[in-house]
């Protein structure tokens, strides 16, 4: 079931803010309030919304200052001033900054109405493709649906976003995503592998040459960045980018400009930035080898993915959806994955993560000769490894760190408490949180 458009309404007037609630969930419309702008800032930054209805005087922050903020968080909502008879001039000047309308009160309702609905337009590729997106980023858990909610909030803004996690966790398809669905995907998604390139080739790959610039520059070829304008750049493992190239980066990042090697003026650029690693990068701003300029620059909005071992209640749908999809690719019928093996798959820490449930799911579907995958579909390799008895010490330290996160959670970190629900003493649950790394 498709959910009603979600609409914003700011104004420091409680009588107007009850008003236009009532009208506009009558027509079917969800509906949130802020007292203020302020509140209505802070809400931008954690919510998405279809349409923002703005009073243009407020405390602390105004409609037009509310309208800048937009512009540069959240471009593809539409945003509605409401106004007062002498202040229309703001009004029409509002609309000229990126305001999509505006109506002056008193208003009718049915010109209320029929300005929301024409203004949802601008939003419409936003709602149709979001409910797509728990057919995109796959999961049930909570974890896997917080990482939901972050990835809408951002693909309906601008902000830079950088993405964090262990490797094969899908870091890309999340880049991905996110540009598909922002104001931006009618442009190019221009993915740049921060550790492939060469000190002595950024220049040329980053920024592009014109023809007769050096020796064998027999045509003018245009950077990446240029490649990019108007879209979307994914820096792909950022944490490994070298210094030079962490230089070069952060001087498009703030001035928003290149210049072509042999090139006699500066291009403007339009473009937004993702990154993504699976580096820690607080640890190489430490050791120097990271720039912590640069690393504010790209931690305006951050997005963690949790390991697949801490979100192992999405393992059957990730498994049946890689089923699905390599029984179409090598045209065979499997249709289940026994009880042994998805008993075996919550056993397993997934080192490797999606991708190597990915791959474990390709190659059995490959092996397996009836509709179900079973024990004997599974390669040697992944078979030997489950057996083994470093394994299995391995995944029962798994099992009791789970257990005593669960009762420190439970008891809301009271280390006292937590050792009750475990049924041993203090000194002991400390003695196991150094033992498991956890203190």
């Amino acid at each position: 079931m498709v959910k009603q458009p979600m609409i914003l309404i700011a104004d420091d007037d409680p009588n107007i803010r009850k008003l236009l609630g009532e009208i506009l969930e009558e027509e079917g419309y969800r509906v949130d309030f802020a007292v203020d702008g302020v509140e209505a800032k802070n809400k931008l930054t954690k919510n998405v919304y279809h349409v923002i209805l703005a009073d243009i005087k407020m405390p602390g922050i105004s409609g037009i200052e509310l309208l800048e903020f937009r512009n540069k968080i959240c471009p593809g909502t539409a945003f509605i001033i409401i106004t007062a008879y002498g202040t229309i001039k703001s009004a029409v000047s509002a609309v000229k900054n990126g305001a999509f309308n505006y109506i002056t009160k008193p208003f009718e309702p049915e010109e209320l109405i029929s300005v929301v609905k024409s203004a949802l337009e601008e939003f419409q590729s936003f709602s149709v493709d979001f409910e797509k997106l728990n057919n995109l980023f796959i999961g049930t858990s909570k974890i896997t649906k917080e990482v939901i909610e972050q990835i809408k909030i951002a693909s309906a803004s601008d902000v830079t976003v950088l993405i964090t996690g262990e490797s094969g966790t899908g870091k890309s398809l999340v880049a991905e995503i996110i540009h598909k669905l922002s104001p931006r995907n009618k442009f190019p998604f221009v993915k740049i592998n921060c550790s492939a390139i060469p000190d002595t080739l950024i220049e040329a790959e980053l920024f592009g040459y014109e023809k007769g610039a050096f020796t064998g520059a027999i045509k003018r070829k245009p950077g990446k960045f240029e490649l990019a304008n108007k879209g979307t750049v994914f820096l792909d493992e950022v944490g490994d980018a070298s210094p030079q190239f962490q230089a070069k980066l952060l001087s498009v990042i703030e001035e928003k400009t290149i210049e072509t090697i042999g090139g006699t003026s500066k291009k403007e650029l339009n473009i937004r930035f993702i990154a993504a690693t699976n580096k820690n990068l607080k640890k190489l701003i430490e050791q120097g080898v990271f720039r912590q300029d640069l690393y504010y620059r790209l931690n305006v909005f951050s997005i963690h993915l949790p390991p697949l071992r801490e979100r192992k209640e999405d393992i059957p749908l990730l498994a049946s959806h890689f089923v699905n999809l390599f029984s179409k690719k090598f045209n065979k019928p499997i249709k289940n994955i026994s009880s042994k093996v998805m008993e075996l798959f919550f056993k397993y820490p997934w080192p490797g993560n999606i991708r190597e449930l990915r791959n474990v799911i390709e190659r059995a579907v490959v092996l397996s000769k009836g509709q179900t995958i079973t024990l004997e579909s599974l390669s040697h390799e992944f078979l030997e490894f489950t057996n083994n008895k470093d394994f299995k010490k391995r995944q029962i330290l798994i099992e009791e760190k789970q257990k005593i996160i669960l009762a420190l959670e439970k008891a809301r970190w009271n280390k006292t408490k937590a050792a009750q629900i475990l049924g041993m003493t203090r000194s002991q649950l400390r003695y196991r949180l150094k033992k498991l790394g956890l203190e």
